[in-house]
């Protein structure tokens, strides 16, 4: 056998018939795919209002389903009237997670119910002008194509106007004079998160092709979307195409529409938020349809987890902590540690003050213009010793600019200053 000091030691476990088994009870998924998960009814009913919470306020997903979609009728009202009536291309920006992706799904559908060819694509860092229209134009069957007569019997069309493109790489020209012989349709293209996309000869590609198919009244129209404080800095200052483009900017969700959201979600669920409830998440949403969804959906599941029906005030707050805890988890550690040691909870009205700034488009903002309070200016300079906050000047020195290194922390400061002025509010009542 050799030396037994090197061999690995095995246990092998021994259950004896005398000693007394206690059952372990594990966590189960909860939701219901093709089957209730019990016979019971109370836990069977609970079990599907957390599926339709789920649903309705999913914070991680976009919404899909225009009978949960809250909030935006204004918005998709002008995009409408934008694409339909004035024949625009049209550019969607705003602050991340404001909801741009949650309107252009929505968008999809409704253009789809109408007729419209919809052709939709979510750029990437990566993205490169042939390879993304070639895959879209997959979408649009060879009989929309003025060239094709809808009287010739065809064979395989599944590369629908693919089939008409130049082998290999092909500039915007080439694609445009596909795109201007569409007939018996109007295509919509939607191109997602296009502030991702790092490749200037893809925006630059971009730009001549919105110019070449306004220029020829062309049946296509793109509708692009992507995180920005304005138009310029999302498709570039190009004056040649000013005229042909409408921007809608995405604002933050106003109280009604925020109340919106909880009444589809009531009415989906079941559930009924109190008047303090709704007031709070009303309050720890800012405006942002993300956070007033995971606040809703956080304090949902906590009532459903204590056999209620009805969303209470010690239910959001709950969710606020659940919230807290789990950004901070998604934090880089180091940052998380620096954020703990300058212990920001301790100031929660300048907190706040601060938080709402940083909550800009790009990340950058400024003190320009504003009258901020003495304390949010002692707030930058000690998160600024911590590494947490970078700062530049413009090319004259005169204006500074300021962002924080990681682009969740001004959302997870908002978290910590209103659950310090709860946390105020409670102890002052006590």
């Amino acid at each position: 056998m050799g030396d037994d000091a090197t061999q690995p030691v095995m246990r092998r476990i021994e259950i004896r018939a005398s000693e007394p088994r206690t059952r372990r009870v594990l966590p189960t998924f909860r939701g219901i795919i093709n089957r209730p998960r019990t016979t019971n009814q109370s836990d069977a009913r609970l079990d599907r209002t957390r599926a339709q919470v789920r649903d309705v306020f999913a914070p991680s997903q976009p919404v899909t389903d225009e009978r949960v979609f809250a909030g935006r009728t204004k918005v998709l009202k002008h995009l409408i009237e934008v694409i339909e009536h004035r024949m625009s291309h049209v550019v969607i920006f705003g602050e991340r997670g404001i909801g741009k992706t949650s309107i252009l799904h929505i968008l999809h559908k409704l253009a789809a119910d109408s007729d419209y060819t919809v052709l939709h694509s979510t750029c990437g860092a990566r993205s490169e002008f042939s390879s993304t229209f070639r895959t879209m134009l997959k979408g649009v069957p060879l009989r929309f194509h003025q060239s094709v007569s809808p009287a010739i019997e065809r064979g395989d069309q599944s590369g629908g106007l693919t089939s008409l493109l130049p082998e290999g790489e092909f500039d915007a020209r080439e694609l445009s004079e596909v795109l201007a012989s569409i007939t018996s349709t109007r295509v919509i293209i939607l191109l997602d998160e296009y502030d991702r996309v790092e490749s200037e000869l893809f925006r630059q590609s971009i730009a001549e092709l919105i110019k070449n198919l306004s220029d020829a009244a062309a049946r296509v129209q793109l509708v692009i979307a992507g995180v920005s404080p304005n138009l310029d800095e999302l498709i570039g200052y190009v004056p040649s195409i000013r005229r042909n483009i409408i921007g809608v900017p995405i604002q933050r969700l106003a109280s009604d529409e925020v109340r919106e959201i909880l009444r589809i979600g009531e009415e989906a669920s079941g559930l009924a938020f109190a008047s303090g409830a709704a007031a709070m998440v009303e309050q720890l949403g800012n405006g942002s349809p993300y956070l007033v969804r995971l606040i809703a959906y956080q304090s949902s599941m906590i009532a459903l987890d204590a056999g209620r029906y009805d969303v209470r005030e010690e239910d959001v707050a709950a969710g606020l902590e659940r919230m807290v805890e789990e950004t901070e988890a998604r934090l880089p550690v180091l940052i998380a540690q620096r954020v703990r040691l300058a212990d920001p909870g301790a100031y929660p009205a300048p907190l706040a003050e601060l938080a709402a700034l940083a909550g800009t488009p790009n990340g950058w903002f400024s003190f320009e213009g504003k009258r901020p309070s003495p304390q949010v200016h002692a707030l930058v300079e000690k998160f600024g010793n911590a590494g947490l906050l970078e700062r530049r000047r413009d090319s004259a020195g005169e204006s500074e600019a300021m962002h924080f290194v990681d682009e969740g922390l001004p959302s997870y400061l908002w978290m910590l200053a209103a659950r310090a002025t709860r946390a105020q509010k409670s102890s002052v009542a006590a």
